[in-house]
Order: structure tokens, then sequence, then C-alpha cells
């Protein structure tokens, strides 16, 4: 009897430790990500490395807001001087996170790349990546062909721009504390600036899909994404409401006008906008199934881009509105954009205005569907609007993967 008091006694002593020192659990979900976007006016302590492919000023590597347009600030700044006639390579790097970071889990690299004036002559440039300190690990290789960029205009200045993505498989398990990007040449001469911005590391990437994307309770775990890469279906957008649409029956379609390597289609948008009225478009989509509500306060972020043909020769500019539908809940109201100040880029010999949209989203309760609403400020237009890589996400960074570890990799500053 003595034993069993005892026995009852540990098992409710055990029960109450339990309840005041939480058990951590196995397999726990954490994001891994680290990102330089350079909007803070500095350059994120990315620094020269070595190399031979440098102006060899003060300032090959520095902060630089030549690139800043309506929603994007900074960009790192690398001075080069190239050289045909035999390899040459330099390196710029950058600390990870104190005390270092596992380099074989990171699988995934993107930055930008931007190219002022890009002459004849420069008709490569072929970057690599690397991990290093205490021990050197290669990643990946990759290969810009100068000719055939895309052109953007930005400040009355043309860049030929690339956006390079990298699968890693980095080989080892052991801690590195620096990120390094190499930059090579053995054809090219050029003597002159080319800008990185947004360079993310990740663990996976995003998986192009708007399905599968809840827990059992309706609350979303990872990205609703709609990038309008499937030539059959514009992945269920539709009109909304508003007496701003053409009146046709492609008001809202399936378009390759701004088909370019790396990017099939887009979600065009047919308007009639008016300058004595008020004139509005919405266009819609189900955030996941047509009849599941969505528990909307996790989401975080909201991105999209919309394209706007021959923005100088529309009026004084664009408004645009962001919700959630069925039932209403504001994201973001009317906001004034200036088409004067976005970054311009020419895709098939036609020039458009590109307007990045990243917006917080802190709406509570549940929702089925996104809205995205377009209108006008003292203008007439009555033509195409082009929406493209829409994403609405439960996580706060640009970048958003969940892996199964115990660790996770802090943003460097």
């Amino acid at each position: 009897m003595k034993n069993k008091r005892i026995l009852s006694m540990l098992l409710v002593l055990i029960l109450v430790i339990s309840y005041i020192i939480p058990i951590a659990p196995v397999n726990a979900t954490t994001k891994k990500l680290v990102s330089w976007d350079f909007e803070d006016g500095t350059s994120q302590s990315w620094v020269l490395g070595w190399g031979g492919v440098f102006a060899g000023t003060q300032n090959d590597v520095s902060y630089s807001e030549d690139l800043k347009t309506e929603g994007n600030v900074g960009a790192l700044k690398i001075e080069l001087s190239l050289a045909s006639g035999g390899w040459k390579d330099g390196a710029i790097k950058v600390p990870l996170a104190e005390g270092g970071v596992d380099s074989s889990t990171v699988n995934k690299v993107e930055f930008d790349v931007y190219i002022p004036n890009a002459p004849e002559e420069l008709k490569s440039i072929k970057p690599q990546v690397a991990f290093n300190d205490p021990s050197w690990a290669q990643g990946g290789d990759g290969y810009i062909g100068v000719a055939t960029l895309e052109k953007v205009v930005i400040n009355n200045v043309e860049y030929s721009k690339k956006h390079i993505e990298m699968t890693l498989d980095v080989a080892g398990d052991g801690t590195s504390k620096e990120f390094i990007i190499k930059l090579g040449n053995d054809e090219s001469t050029y003597t002159g600036a080319i800008y990185l911005d947004n360079i993310v590391l990740g663990i996976e990437s995003i998986k192009d899909s708007n399905t599968d994307s809840t827990s059992d309770d309706n609350v979303p775990t990872k990205d609703s994404i709609w990038n309008f890469e499937n030539i059959e279906n514009p992945l269920a957008w539709s009109i909304g409401w508003g007496t701003g649409f053409l009146g046709g029956d492609k008001d809202v379609s399936y378009s390759e006008d701004l088909k370019r390597e790396g990017n099939n289609g887009s979600l065009k948008v047919q308007v009639k906008l008016n300058l004595s009225s008020w004139t509005e478009a919405n266009v819609q989509a189900y955030l996941m199934d047509k009849d599941m509500e969505i528990n909307t306060s996790k989401y975080k972020k909201l991105y999209y881009d919309i394209y706007v043909p021959n923005p100088d020769s529309f009026g004084n500019g664009l408004k645009l509105a962001e919700a959630f539908n069925d039932t209403w809940g504001p994201i973001k109201d009317w906001e004034d954009v200036d088409l004067k100040n976005v970054e311009k880029v020419t895709i098939n010999n036609v020039t458009y205005g590109v307007v990045h949209r990243n917006i917080d989203v802190q709406v509570a309760n549940v929702h089925k569907k996104l809205t995205l609403r377009i209108s006008s400020y003292g203008s007439n237009y009555t033509g195409p609007r082009y929406i493209d890589d829409v994403r609405v996400s439960p996580f706060t960074d640009k970048l958003s993967v969940d892996i199964l570890s115990p660790n996770k990799l802090e943003v460097a500053n």
C-alpha cells in the first residue's frame, strides 16, 4: 500500500512538472532564410574579398541608390575592370549569422544583376557562389549572356537585367561563417559598375501552387501563388465587379504579351477608365478551394507586379488597392502610383511601367477570395493592364520556406 502511495505521488509530480516545463516538440518546423535587400541605406556588411576583376578603387563594393525607384531604395554597387584573353575572377563576401551556418542545408540562391548601358564588348559574366571560413565549399555556377538580357530603364539609364537562380548541392557538412559571390570573365572587356540586389539564401524554392496549403483548421501554412505559366488556365482569376472593364468576352484572360525568357504568361485585364467619373476594375480569385474559408489572420505579406504599357502616355497616374472578399476584409486602401517614377522595361518592343507591390497584411477573420483593384485619377484610358507573380504569404520574408530542422538561419545585418 505504501509503495502504491509513493507511485501515485510520483505520477502526480511528473504531471505537474510537465505542465510547468513544456517538452520541446520533435522535428519542429522552422523557417530558414538569409536575405540582403539593401533597403536600410547600407551595404549590409558586404565587402571586397579578393581577385583581379575589380577597378582598384576604395569604393569597389559600396551601397548605392542609383537604382532607387518606388518600392526599391538601394542596391550593392560593384566597380569592375574586365579584360578578355584569359580567365579572371574576383569575390565579394559577407559574414553569415554569428557562429556560422551548416552550408550543406542551403540549396537555393537568388539575386538580381543590373548592368548599366552594357556595351557590345561585354559579352558575358559568370557568377559563382561559395561558402568559406573555416573551409571552402563551392556552390553553383551561373552564366549571364549580356546581349539577350531584359532591358529596364531606371532614372533615365538603361540597364540589362538578369534574375539569377541557382539550385545548390554543397558538399560537406561543415559550418561556414562567410557567403561568397564570385564574378568571372574570360571573353569580355568592360570597365564600369554592375549592381546586385535582392540576394537570398533559402532551403528550397517556392512551390508554384495554390492548393494543399493549409492545416486542418484552414490556417495557411505556405504561400498561395499565381504565376500564370499555364496557357490553358489563368488559375481561376475572373471579373469581380466595377464599371472600369472594357466590356468584352476576354476582359480577364491569360496572355503571352509579356512572354520572355523565364516568364511565359500573365493575367491580362482590359480596362476602360474615365476622367470625368469614378471607375474601377476589380479582379479576384479563390485563395484555395472554392468553398474553403481561410483564416487570413495568419497571412503576413502580399506581393504582385502590375505592368502598364506605354506608361508615359497614361495621364496622371494609377490607383491600386487590395482586399480579401467573401466576406469583405480590406488589405490596403486606394494608393496613388506615379508612373513617371516606376521601373521601365521593354518587352517584345513595348515599353511598360512596372509596379512592384509589397504589402503588409493584417486582416482578421475568415475569407474565401483575394481581390486586386485597379482605378486611376485624372485619366482617360482604354487598354490592357497585366498582372503577374501574385503571392500571398503567411511569412514576412521574400522567400518563405518550411523545413524540418531545429536550427534557424538569422538575417545578416
